[in-house]
């Protein structure tokens, strides 16, 4: 019988890989198909994993298997604090596929932001703002950027164009849009702060009005100048806590976004019983194309709705924000999925510094997740548009 073959990886490499995971010791043994006694041995340097098991652990952790041979963790890719628990109306640990594509997604905007630096691009003049700053000024201050008169957003003809024209004004500013299928009970986005390249992320479970309230509220945060990652949202939550404020902020900016306050009263002039509310805050979602959520909060804000409005809406979010129907996605290539997740823009100026030798295929497709025909599929498709 052939002697096993033992791999020597650094036991504190390992133990950062499966803290940065989201993976209990438990959870992380049971996928290698060992036991935690055994995990612990390797992490203080008692035993070596066989060859067998070390490709366990590189599949488990989707680490780079030379990560493991590193005299210590690379502490540059360590996720912060704010990005390994959801804040919102719930706070928990960020599971570990949450937290593998915001690692995903901090590799893509490393890289966006090395080539604007590169070739001097200008980044992004989005404006900063404080939380004691009024989240309604700092939406007409970013609106008026974003350059989307409000007869353009009443003429896209479904909420679908709509959040398309969203997405395609933001990212005319800088800011990197990624639109990630994360599932009904994960986040519904993120935002990570970075002065060349900042970028927000887009659940695209959620209906496309859904997504322009959660695309604002992410934006909200890089206006804050802020990390985050966004569970259910807060609405009129009254704790004090910074975290429930910053998120009331975001949601209030987001709001005020979409609804200028002008719009708003033209459509609804005088405020309203309690009775009427829910169904002139659906009216006025429909004919603005944003979510109930955001049309009940831009109501309550400008005093033409009660309060409770809000819980009401909240009550109905599991039906008003989801998809009724599955879809979205079916048939498409590894290409044309990578496409709509980071956004023309990034697209094509990947696969242009790979034409102009600035980044090589191989780095690209490494980043990208794609293989050989994929990036020469992707290339085409970012050419073409």
């Amino acid at each position: 019988m052939p002697r096993a073959t033992y791999i020597p990886i650094t036991g504190a490499v390992l133990r950062w890989a499966i803290n940065e995971s989201g993976l209990s010791d438990s959870q992380f043994a049971s996928k290698v198909r060992t036991d935690p006694d055994e995990v612990q041995a390797w992490i203080d340097g008692e035993s070596q994993p066989t060859k067998t098991k070390f490709n366990a652990i590189v599949r488990t952790l989707r680490r780079p298997s030379a990560a493991f041979f590193l005299p210590e963790p690379p502490q540059h890719l360590n996720l912060p604090p704010p990005l390994r628990r959801s804040v919102g109306a719930r706070s928990r640990a960020l599971d570990p596929k949450e937290l593998r594509e915001i690692r995903w997604a901090r590799r893509l905007q490393q890289l966006v932001a090395h080539l604007r630096t590169e070739d001097a691009t200008a980044a992004s003049d989005i404006p900063r703002f404080e939380l004691s700053d009024s989240p309604s000024r700092a939406a007409r201050v970013f609106r008026s950027q974003l350059d989307v008169p409000l007869d353009l957003q009443k003429q896209w003809p479904n909420p679908s164009a709509a959040f398309n024209g969203w997405r395609e004004a933001v990212e005319a500013t800088g800011v990197v849009v990624l639109l990630l299928q994360l599932g009904p009970d994960a986040i519904r986005g993120f935002a990570l702060w970075s002065d060349a390249a900042p970028l927000v992320a887009v659940n695209t479970t959620f209906i496309p009005q859904a997504r322009a309230f959660t695309l604002f509220h992410e934006v909200g945060h890089l206006l804050l100048r802020q990390d985050a990652a966004s569970d259910e949202h807060v609405g009129r939550n009254r704790r004090l806590a910074t975290g429930y404020r910053v998120e009331r902020w975001c949601e209030r900016m987001a709001a005020a976004t979409l609804l200028p306050a002008s719009a708003v009263r033209s459509a609804v002039p005088t405020a309203m019983s309690a009775e009427e509310a829910y169904p002139s805050a659906r009216m006025l979602a429909g004919r603005l194309k944003v979510s109930v959520r955001a049309a009940a909060i831009r109501l309550i804000e400008l005093d033409l709705a009660p309060s409770d409005l809000y819980g009401h809406v909240v009550s109905q979010s599991g039906r008003l924000d989801r998809r009724q129907t599955r879809g979205g996605g079916g048939g498409r290539t590894a290409a044309q999925t990578r496409i709509a997740q980071v956004g023309q823009s990034a697209a094509r100026r990947i696969v242009q510094a790979v034409t102009a030798n600035r980044l090589s295929e191989r780095d690209a497709r490494d980043v990208l997740r794609l293989g050989g025909q994929g990036f020469q599929d992707f290339a085409s498709l970012a050419e073409a548009s």
